[in-house]
């Protein structure tokens, strides 16, 4: 059977690419060439009758050198002549490695298909090598979709197995890839031991790859716990067990890894550093110190150490003619010379990142190389040249964002502080040329390309919360929404390093506002005003709420009284999506008293179409009773009976509130408003999310799969409330997801409430703003604000932290 190494699936940085997203390269360059491959295996092999055995090794040899389209297709072929010759255990060996080609070229669920249907062959067989070896390499396909506990215990069973057989190197095997999830799931102590026993096994079974795997992935486990000179030692003895390695796709990957665990080691900042390994080409500075103001004196010889190992994978890649790890040792390369300051040389290095990646047709990392680029660039001062590679990058990435994602689910940094910090560096870029720009027709070019990037972002990181490449799907054809109502400013809030920038959508045209607050202490303000905003007891809001007027509007507000503006529509960014904006005060009065308020997670991803107020079919469905730990919501039964008052319809209370009568209400109906009162909560994982049932809980996947059923009705869903969500306070991404509630789930507008709030005055607003929503001339932001003012007017409901919650996300009219 071939051997195929498994690497870790470790953390992403804006600038440096590890492992994991170098293999997650190579399959996305690989994908339209496996589809086409897949497509003349049996017209040309077949036809020169290559025997099995030899198209296994013509795979084994193109793996090798990162060549996995063309491993695919001899491998199929193998596969498919065993299967003739009834050699059902050589048809098996195939089959695994045709699903771990599947795997490098980002088809998870077609190598997780593969493998089940080994599984099934080997158990007509009996044996349990085959046996454990599929249920690791099934494991390690859960894990890259995301899949952690069930990938966990996939491969612990596949370890048992492998165990009882005392079969070390397939143990070995197995531990490295435990290991590999643990880390994901900061469980580093276990991690270590596992990477340390497969160390060990694979030294004693002859397994010098893998030992130098594991001994790496070991490291990078050690750094994350923060032993930061153990790790140190770890990777100095991979180092050195690398030096003897043979040529390979594998072995230029492993110094790759290598040379990106030694980086790793430089960004907690250490008082001393040992080096024990010196790099065997031409040290990377001529003097300590010299040109650099990233790394102290102690750091330099790390940093050798890191140029040393890209060195050694661009010697090996070229050897083995690997255009692909050749970029990315250029690339990384670059990237230490960009450190430190010797840019001209970090300029040449990623020049032949670009070229390297463009022989094969590499776009992830043409991406990045680009985006390497951009940055040299910009502090050159050549701000076109930057603008234009920073704009490459971007265009470079939309074709592969879906696998991208995908192939990026478990790593430690969010989406924001990786990828998406491509998108603000070129937002950031472009703002500052258009405050700069005295010609009109130019400043508003260089506003729009912002507001489109700043689209582009949101949009893809909606898709990386929810891990669903389908959401973009749900992306109207433009930005002009905002043209179709006359009295609407669109929002956006772009959170800098530096400053708050404010660019605002008005009919007339867009607006420049520049706040200078650094994103350090606006961060800190928000927080605090979300906790202030839920002390029901305190007034301690108030200061916040005007301090945060003075920040997001007073800037525009001559242009929002010039314009006749009744209704704000917010784009959110990063905490800013923590905090509502209907409380913001003036010192006089709420926002919301001046302005209706809407939220979207992004204008292109919301639908255009005002409400259809003729045909209102309802599906309400609620708790009144406290079931799986969760307090009663005794007012439930008022805002149902309201609600059914109001619009009649099809009604599910505590019992009947189960997931099956769910789903048959909703495929027997054309329900065109969803309204649910339960306990529901918004995490940071949109796995985890989840609405109360009587007796189970409802992801947000298992509801947008339910609520999805309305994409085939000629009936569109215009209205999914959920009037008792929570989201935890300071957890962005998990407002994230509330923001991005109607875009998963299909919805034109979706009602939701930031924080759980008692259900009494819940009641009086849902009832006010079902009432308010009857009239045509009202739209469903005015309808929501009408509501808000009603409770707020209430002496006992007067406080922001019963009100202030409520956010009418998505389309507003």
């Amino acid at each position: 059977m071939t051997s195929v190494l498994r690497f870790s699936l470790p953390r992403r940085s804006p600038s440096r690419l590890n492992v994991g997203s170098q293999v997650h390269a190579a399959r996305v360059a690989a994908v339209a060439a496996v589809l086409l491959c897949l497509c003349v295996v049996s017209g040309g092999l077949a036809q020169e009758t290559v025997p099995a055995n030899r198209l296994m090794d013509l795979g084994q040899s193109s793996y090798r050198q990162g060549a996995f389209a063309q491993a695919l297709q001899y491998w199929i072929e193998a596969g498919r002549l065993y299967e003739e010759e009834g050699r059902v255990r050589e048809q098996i060996a195939a089959q695994v490695n045709v699903s771990q080609a599947f795997y490098q070229t980002g088809h998870y669920k077609e190598a997780g298909a593969m493998l089940t249907q080994s599984g099934k062959l080997a158990a007509q067989i009996d044996d349990g090598v085959l046996a454990a070896t599929i249920k690791g390499r099934l494991g390690t396909v859960l894990f890259a979709l995301g899949h952690n506990e069930q990938a966990l215990r996939t491969i612990d069973d596949g370890l048992v197995l492998a165990r009882a057989l005392n079969h070390p190197a397939l143990t070995a095997t197995l531990l490295n890839d435990q290991g590999n999830i643990l880390t994901a799931e900061k469980r580093f102590s276990s991690a270590i031991e596992a990477y340390s026993e497969s160390s060990s096994l694979a030294r004693d079974s002859d397994q010098r790859a893998l030992r130098t795997i594991a001994l790496i992935n070991a490291a990078r486990a050690t750094i994350q716990e923060g032993s930061l000179p153990a790790a140190k030692a770890t990777l100095d003895l991979a180092a050195q067990e690398m030096l003897s390695a043979s040529d390979s796709y594998d072995t230029a990957n492993a110094w790759l890894t290598l040379g990106e665990a030694y980086e790793e080691l430089l960004r907690p900042r250490r008082s001393t550093e040992t080096a024990t390994h010196e790099s065997r080409r031409p040290l990377l500075f001529t003097k300590e110190g010299q040109g650099t103001n990233q790394n102290s004196e102690s750091d330099l010889p790390t940093v050798r150490q890191a140029a040393g190992s890209y060195w050694n994978a661009i010697e090996t890649a070229l050897r083995i003619g690997d255009s692909r790890s050749e970029s990315y040792g250029w690339g990384h390369l670059g990237h230490v010379y960009e450190m430190a300051d010797r840019t001209d040389e970090a300029l040449d290095l990623t020049r032949r990142a670009l070229l390297a990646a463009q022989k094969v047709g590499a776009p992830e990392s043409i991406y990045r190389w680009h985006w390497q680029t951009a940055r040299l660039l910009r502090s050159k001062g050549r701000i076109d040249e930057a603008t234009l590679a920073y704009q490459r990058a971007i265009e470079s990435l939309q074709p592969i964002r879906s696998e991208f994602l995908v192939g990026s689910r478990n790593r430690q940094l969010s989406f924001r502080e990786t990828t998406g910090n491509l998108f603000f560096e070129l937002s950031d870029l472009l703002l500052q040329r258009a405050a700069s720009t005295p010609d009109a027709a130019g400043h508003q070019h260089l506003l729009r390309q912002a507001q489109d990037t700043v689209e582009l972002y949101k949009a893809a990181e909606l898709q990386d919360y929810f891990r669903d490449e389908c959401v973009a799907t749900a992306r109207s054809r433009s930005t002009d929404i905002a043209q179709e109502t006359k009295t609407t400013a669109v929002i956006y809030p772009i959170i800098l390093p530096d400053r708050l920038e404010l660019l605002v959508s008005l009919p007339s045209g867009m607006r420049q506002f520049i706040v200078p607050i650094p994103s350090g202490r606006l961060t800190s303000e928000i927080r605090e005003f979300r906790l202030a905003l839920e002390k029901r007891t305190s007034n301690a809001y108030v200061l916040h709420a005007q301090k945060f007027y003075d920040w997001l509007i007073r800037p525009m507000e001559a242009d929002l009284a010039a314009g006749g503006i009744t209704t704000l529509v917010f784009v959110p960014d990063g905490p800013l999506r923590t905090i509502p904006m209907a409380p913001l005060h003036d010192g006089a009065q709420y926002l919301i008293e001046r302005y209706a308020v809407a939220t979207t997670p992004g204008l292109t991803l919301t639908d255009s179409r005002p409400l259809n107020r003729k045909h209102i079919h309802m599906f309400s469905v609620g708790l009144t009773e406290g079931v799986q730990g969760f307090p009663p919501l005794p007012y439930v039964a008022q805002e149902l009976s309201a609600v059914q008052a109001i619009y009649g319809g099809t009604q599910l209370v505590n019992d009947e509130f189960r997931a099956v009568q769910v789903e048959r209400g909703l495929k027997e109906q054309p329900f065109n408003i969803i309204h649910i009162a339960s306990h529901g909560r918004v995490e940071s994982d949109g796995k985890k999310s989840f609405i109360l049932t009587f007796d189970d809980r409802i992801t947000m996947d298992r509801l947008s799969a339910l609520v999805g059923l309305f994409e085939f009705r000629t009936t569109p869903l215009e209205l999914l409330t959920l009037s008792a969500c929570e989201t935890a306070a300071g957890d962005d991404r998990a407002a994230l997801g509330l923001a991005g509630v109607a875009v998963k789930a299909g919805a034109k507008s979706a009602l939701a409430t930031l924080w759980f709030i008692e259900d009494e005055a819940t009641a009086a607003l849902i009832s006010e703003f079902y009432t308010n929503l009857q009239d045509p001339s009202v739209s469903k932001a005015i309808a929501l604000q009408q509501a808000q003012i009603a409770l707020l007017k209430n002496p006992g409901h007067a406080h922001p932290s019963l009100w202030a919650p409520f956010l009418l996300i998505n389309n507003w009219l």
